[in-house]
């Protein structure tokens, strides 16, 4: 199963483009934040198996190219992200704001 979909509203129709870099395992749970020069980071979330993951996935929708960021300090699945206006993103874990902690 492919796991880029892209949808053009003006035609009504799906199609899954083709997409070069390494090929990412399915991940769930998480949150896509595109910048102004459209690249999609995707952070934590969890796998198949439910393992929760901190790792940074970056999908260069321009040039249709994945990418993999650096690892953060913690794991999450349930977070808020907010693109700031200096291109930076604030991750605010849901998790650790409404008491709960992952094991």
């Amino acid at each position: 199963m492919d796991l880029v979909y892209t949808f053009d509203p003006q035609t009504n129709l799906w199609n899954i483009p083709k997409i070069i870099g390494d090929t990412y395992h399915r991940k769930y749970s998480l949150t896509g934040i595109i910048d102004n020069k459209g690249k999609m980071y995707l952070w934590g979330g969890l796998d198949i198996r439910t393992n929760v993951n901190s790792d940074m996935l970056i999908l260069d929708t321009v040039n249709l190219v994945w990418g993999k960021g650096s690892f953060a300090p913690i794991r999450s699945m349930s977070y808020a992200a907010i693109l700031l206006p200096d291109n930076n993103i604030i991750y605010m874990d849901l998790d650790v704001l409404s008491g709960n902690k992952l094991q």
